[in-house]
C-alpha cells in the first residue's frame, strides 16, 4: 500500500472521533458552570469595597448597667452612644445555583439572610451593638462588563462587576476549568471586541 492511500484510510479512520468532539459555545460554557455548583461543593465571597467577605455596618458603644467581676453578669443596658460604621468579616455564602439570563449574563443565587444584630465585646464593661445589613440571595454577572477572571489555587475572582466575586471551588484542577469557562463567556461576551483593540 502506498503512502497516499494510507492517509486516505488514516482520514477516514479518524473522521468519526473528530465528529464527536464538543465545540466550545457560550451555551455550553453556562451549562457547565451550572452543572459544577449542582454538585454542591461551591462557596463565594463578596467585594463591594471594603474587602472579600467583608461587610460594612453601623454599630455603637455600649455599656452595662452593672457588671460583676466574679460571676462575669453583665446587667442591661446603661445606654449606647458613639455611633459609627464598622466593617466586619462574614465569610463565603453557600452557592445553590448559577443559571443564564441571557447569552451574556449569569444569574448566581444563595440562600436570603436577614438583617441581625450582634454584640462584640470591646471589655469588661462594655461592648458594640453591631447591625449587620440584609444580603440578597442572588447576584448579577453581566459578562460583558467583566474586566478580569482570575485564578488563584481553589479560587476564582471575577472582577469589573459591582459586588466583585471570588468563588471557591473544590479543586485547584475544577477551578481552572471553571476559570477558562469564564474568561470564554468574558471573551465572547466583550462589547469591545469589535473595535480591533
Amino acid at each position: 500500500m502506498n503512502i497516499s492511500k494510507k492517509v486516505c484510510v488514516l482520514a477516514l479512520l479518524v473522521a468519526p472521533f473528530q465528529a464527536h468532539a464538543q465545540q466550545q459555545t457560550v451555551e455550553g460554557a453556562h451549562l457547565f458552570l451550572s452543572k459544577v455548583v449542582e454538585q454542591g461543593a461551591t462557596t463565594f465571597e463578596l467585594d463591594d469595597g471594603n474587602g472579600w467577605g467583608q461587610v460594612r455596618a453601623s454599630k455603637s458603644f455600649c455599656r452595662y448597667y452593672s457588671y460583676d467581676t466574679a460571676s462575669g453578669f453583665k446587667a442591661g443596658e446603661y445606654g449606647c452612644g458613639d455611633y459609627k460604621t464598622s466593617t466586619h468579616d462574614v465569610g463565603g455564602y453557600r452557592l445553590t445555583s448559577i443559571m443564564k439570563l441571557t447569552r451574556c449574563a449569569s444569574q448566581i443565587s444563595t440562600p436570603e439572610v436577614q438583617a441581625k444584630d450582634i454584640e462584640v465585646d470591646s471589655g469588661q464593661k462594655n461592648y458594640w451593638k453591631v447591625s449587620l445589613p440584609y444580603r440578597k440571595p442572588s447576584y448579577g454577572i453581566d459578562w460583558d462588563k467583566v474586566a478580569e477572571v482570575k485564578q488563584d489555587g481553589t479560587s476564582v475572582a471575577v472582577s469589573g462587576i459591582k459586588p466583585a466575586i471570588r468563588f471557591k471551588l473544590a479543586s485547584e484542577p475544577l477551578a481552572a476549568r471553571v476559570a477558562y469557562a469564564m474568561e470564554f463567556l468574558r471573551l465572547e461576551c466583550d462589547a469591545t471586541s469589535g473595535t480591533g483593540f
